[in-house]
């Protein structure tokens, strides 16, 4: 016996080359949504916690900048203790120095500025 040729007829190409039904295109709209739903957010945690890394960020330079301070104002105060009449007077009678001191209304102050520094 001889095998019969196939007669089957073979799909025929459609006219356009590609369609979707209304369920795959809602489908993916909705999974478009969700990713673009998802990405905003991400974005939003994202800026959330860099706005709070930021926030402790400028806490700590907050109060390093007052500890900075208050180290300043100590040591101005020592300094104008240092340089006093009366600590300078102290230190003539340690060293034996036959010095007299000077009357107040012939001492003054010359405060220069640092035209060197970076700060106020």
């Amino acid at each position: 016996m001889r095998a019969l040729p196939r007669t089957e007829a073979l799909p025929h190409a459609r006219g356009r080359p590609w369609t979707l039904s209304r369920e795959s295109v809602r489908t993916l709209g909705l999974v478009g949504a969700g990713l673009v739903v998802g990405a905003l957010v991400f974005l939003y945690l994202w800026q959330g916690s860099v706005v709070s890394l930021l926030r402790a960020q400028r806490a700590e330079l907050i109060l390093r900048l007052e500890e900075l301070n208050r180290e300043k104002e100590l040591l101005q105060v020592r300094v104008l203790e240092a340089f006093s009449p009366q600590a300078i007077q102290q230190r003539v009678e340690a060293l034996d120095l036959p010095l007299e001191p000077f009357p107040p209304e012939r001492v003054g102050y010359l405060i220069l500025e640092d035209d060197q520094a970076a700060g106020p």
